[in-house]
């Protein structure tokens, strides 16, 4: 089959490149990328290259992380069926799937394998990854894996880092030390491209973008700041100060030689990055349902066996964190959980399970669940694990209570301020820290509210207590 390989085919969107800088300067003061001015430019330049590229359920999206690089790149865009990563601490670079309220886009989120993606043959219409294919694993497996998992017709785009950082002996060094990514691999372009073509794959575009001397710089700066220096940035930044003419300076600069780059025909020769896309050959089926996930090993449908655990007819078990089924096999070899991940994973099922049993004894719901408690597991939000929980045990959540989202929904509840929480309303809180209990029940009652409030305190140390407040 002829393969047709180019890099003036891929679209680039030239005017999200100043609708983003706007909508950082109006929507995201003090968040990182309103001052980190590496993120600030990867950030650009992921929506100007992803927005051309629909969202087509069943869609699945590898490397979520913290949600948020997905959630700017495909704002205004569908939701994605399924979000994944690996667990906290699977390995040296993972960095779990501790997902904001404001960045929930995921109608699923699930744990997996890049290399054993857990799903059927002909699953999914399209697949996004952003930054994920540098991790040490191996890279044909894990083309192969997406082909299969494509349906027909199905359309992948990803983007990743490319060799040219081997010319930046300095940066390479500091991103190798042990905790950061050790098993960094990067190759060329032609390396991608190759890898692809003994996958089956076809119509493999690519465009090379962030020019090696730009992302130098700004990597370097990033690197080398200090921490004090970030943390005056981001508590600063949106108050009038200097620091926001700075910033103003910063965006105009970069947006303006990230146009210039986007505009020519090719991507630079020396960047840091590739943005491919490829599909599968085919027509894609216009009834494809959403799938659901399997076995790993004998690709059979698994089952629930309880609020920590699913097992497949086959013998073989996966974990279940947060309501978020973890589909990894521990004896893999890209699986190799440190001792920061077995200990986020004992105090998940210890959260999860002390949840189930205290769930039950609290007043009828439904509840408006508030966001924002310090979370007692590494790797998962406060909020995640209390929603699984509620919903493991039949607690009907009536909505978030959350601090100016970016959203107005989180998996299918709307999400509210605590002014407008309704009153004799009962609202629960599940948090690490006591402290978070009289914050949240201070600014309750502030707002006018009256109703009950039931705050679960619960940290490594200790069992979970229990405040009810009527008012």
């Amino acid at each position: 089959m002829a393969l047709d390989i180019a890099e003036r085919a891929v679209p680039v969107d030239l005017s999200e490149i100043r609708q983003s800088e706007r909508y950082i300067s109006e929507n995201l003061k003090g968040h990182f990328i309103s001052w980190d001015c590496f993120r600030f430019c990867l950030e650009i330049y992921h929506r100007a290259l992803f927005k051309p590229a629909a969202v087509v359920s069943p869609s699945l999206e590898l490397g979520i992380g913290d949600g948020f690089s997905s959630w700017f790149m495909h704002r205004d865009k569908p939701e994605i069926d399924y979000g994944a990563d690996l667990p906290f601490g699977a390995t040296l670079e993972s960095c779990g799937m501790n997902v904001a309220v404001e960045h929930e886009h995921y109608k699923q989120k699930i744990g997996m394998d890049m290399s054993e993606i857990p799903f059927p043959d002909n699953s999914f219409a399209s697949i996004f990854s952003s930054h994920t294919m540098f991790y040490g694993q191996d890279l044909q497996k894990t083309f192969d894996e997406i082909m299969r998992v494509l349906a027909p017709g199905g359309k992948c785009v990803y983007a990743c880092d490319l060799d040219e950082w081997f010319q930046y002996k300095s940066l390479i060094d500091w991103i190798r030390e042990p905790d950061r990514i050790p098993s960094i691999k990067l190759y060329p372009k032609e390396h991608h491209i190759e890898l692809l073509k003994k996958s089956g794959a076809t119509n493999i575009q690519y465009r090379t973008f962030f020019q090696s001397s730009l992302e130098a710089v700004t990597q370097g700066l990033l690197n080398k700041m200090p921490a004090g220096i970030r943390g005056m940035l981001a508590s600063e930044s949106g108050k009038q100060t200097e620091i926001d003419e700075w910033a103003a300076m910063m965006y105009d600069i970069f947006c303006t030689i990230i146009e210039k780059e986007l505009s020519a025909p090719n991507g630079p020769e020396n960047a840091f990055n590739v943005f491919m896309t490829f599909e599968k050959p085919g027509v894609l089926p216009t009834d494809l349902p959403v799938p659901a996930p399997v076995c790993v090993v004998c690709h059979n449908t698994i089952e629930s066996k309880s609020i920590t655990q699913k097992a497949c007819s086959c013998g073989e078990s996966y974990a279940v964190h947060a309501g978020i089924p973890m589909m990894i096999r521990s004896n893999h070899p890209g699986y190799s959980p440190t001792p920061i991940r077995q200990k986020a994973a004992e105090l998940s099922n210890r959260a999860d399970r002390l949840l189930s049993q205290v769930l039950p004894k609290l007043a009828p719901g439904p509840y408006y669940v508030i966001n924002g408690g310090a979370s007692p597991v590494p790797g998962y939000t406060a909020l995640s694990i209390l929603a699984a929980a509620m919903q493991f045990t039949n607690q009907k959540i009536a909505g978030i209570v959350a601090d100016l989202p970016l959203t107005k929904q989180w998996q299918g509840h709307p999400i509210v301020s605590t002014n407008a929480v309704p009153k004799s309303s009962h609202v629960v809180l599940f948090t690490a820290s006591e402290g978070d209990c009289d914050h949240w029940v201070s600014t309750l009652k502030q707002d006018g509210f009256s109703g009950t409030v039931s705050c679960i305190a619960w940290s490594e140390q200790s069992a979970p207590t229990v405040k009810k407040l009527q008012f």
